[in-house]
């Protein structure tokens, strides 16, 4: 997470193109955070499924293409804070969808 409320993820030039191409159906990007340490990510049990982190979302379709000027291999994509992926919020992109709004 950046200290201004968002959080960057790096995408490949082509994936980036791909996710914002005109479509009737939007794209999404949804970008999971894990601890460094690979033991903490997942802890089950029979009673509970626990994964430690969030992930972000953020829909990319319609997003502006990548400048002329910008000549790298690799582009970074800012999701808002705010836009965390939970329950909730698929939930109420589930419900948008559903009637028809983009997510």
């Amino acid at each position: 997470m950046l200290g201004d409320g968002r959080v960057a993820h790096t995408l490949r030039r082509d994936h980036y193109e791909k996710l914002i191409a005109p479509r009737w159906i939007a794209k999404v990007l949804v970008v999971l955070v894990l601890p460094p340490d690979v033991a903490r990510w997942i802890t089950h049990g029979p009673e509970e499924l626990i994964l430690r982190r969030c992930a972000w979302w953020k829909r990319m379709t319609g997003e502006a293409p990548i400048p002329a000027a910008h000549t790298e291999d690799h582009v970074t994509v800012h999701l808002p804070a705010a836009r965390y992926f939970s329950p909730a919020a698929l939930r109420q992109t589930m419900e948008r969808v559903g009637q028809g709004a983009m997510p």
